[in-house]
């Protein structure tokens, strides 16, 4: 599927009425352009995604071959691929210009994650599809922990709910529990990380290694921040190298008895 449609072909292409996308466009919930011709074209981004996954305004159908209804949600995978592809709420993930399901494959038995093949400027590219649902449904993941943890086990299992973002200190540490048979204190910890992961938190320069480096803060860290004051450690929640990415606690690089600018 092209990314920029005319009102026809998005109407061909997702059962949705004329008028419906033609309002929908009006009203800027879908984002478009006119051509040289007069045509209105659409351009097929998460708001039309959004618009056709609605219930009340798509019948049960598909595009191509992918099966959209109410209850099946998508979310566009970010500008790596062009937004070509998304994922979906129940773990699987679609081409949108070929309006196809990929089908995963196990790149390694031992381990049992999925992949697919991924095509970016004429090269197919293996994906884990936990890593893929992560990047584009994963709103909590405030600290872009790398790794991903499926939490009953199971890692043909990708649906975002069974997904947990984790330092790899963390990953380590669940799978020591499970292996030992500390069931409770497994689910303990697992709560735990979620509610740290859905923490709200702010980026800000790290006053003592500089541009290269920011960090999370809470709001208690930010107020102190903005006012010039020594941070708490308390508020302190993360590090980000802007050349190699997210820091787990226990490899920051800073100190923390520093003043802002220190």
């Amino acid at each position: 599927m092209k990314n920029y449609l005319t009102i026809l072909e998005a109407v061909e292409r997702t059962g949705v009425n004329r008028q419906t996308i033609y309002n929908a466009y009006l009203d800027g919930k879908i984002r478009g352009y006119q051509d040289p011709q007069g045509r209105k074209k659409i351009y097929l981004d998460q708001d039309s995604l959004d618009l056709y996954a609605d219930n009340s305004q798509i019948r049960k159908g598909a595009i191509g071959n992918i099966r959209i209804d109410g209850d099946r949600k998508f979310s566009v995978l970010p500008g790596d691929y062009d937004y070509i592809y998304a994922t979906t709420s129940d773990g699987g993930v679609v081409n949108f210009t070929l309006g196809t399901e990929l089908t995963p494959v196990v790149r390694n038995e031992k381990e049992g994650h999925l992949t697919v093949g991924l095509m970016k400027d004429g090269e197919q590219k293996l994906e884990y599809v936990h890593q893929l649902v992560m990047r584009s449904q994963g709103h909590n993941n405030n600290l872009n922990k790398p790794h991903v943890h499926h939490i009953n086990c199971k890692p043909a299992d990708n649906r975002i709910s069974n997904l947990l973002a984790v330092w790899p200190s963390e990953h380590h540490k669940l799978h020591r529990l499970l292996k030992d048979g500390k069931k409770d204190e497994y689910n303990e910890l697992v709560k735990e990380i979620k509610t740290q992961n859905k923490e709200k938190l702010f980026h800000i320069p790290d006053p003592q290694l500089g541009e290269r480096y920011c960090m999370y803060v809470n709001r208690a860290g930010l107020k102190a921040y903005l006012a010039g004051d020594a941070i708490p450690k308390e508020s302190i929640k993360g590090q980000f190298d802007l050349w190699g990415g997210p820091t787990q606690p226990e490899d920051f690089k800073y100190q923390f008895d520093y003043e802002k600018g220190g």
